[in-house]
């Protein structure tokens, strides 16, 4: 698999995760903000600059 099969495989998963998250509602998106602020601080804080979170 080249890179750019990988990072649309990447993109592919990320996308599906969103999805299913929006499904779940509210909740969910927060418990999964909560659990990437804990474990990747730098990628929250990336997103948080980005406004990529911005329902908080």
């Amino acid at each position: 698999m080249n890179l750019v099969e990988k990072n649309h495989t990447r993109v592919n998963k990320a996308s599906g995760l969103v999805e299913i998250l929006k499904e779940k509602g509210p909740e969910a998106c927060q418990k999964m903000i909560s659990h990437v602020e804990t474990t990747d601080p730098p990628l929250y804080a990336k997103l948080v600059r980005l406004h990529l979170i911005h329902w908080l």
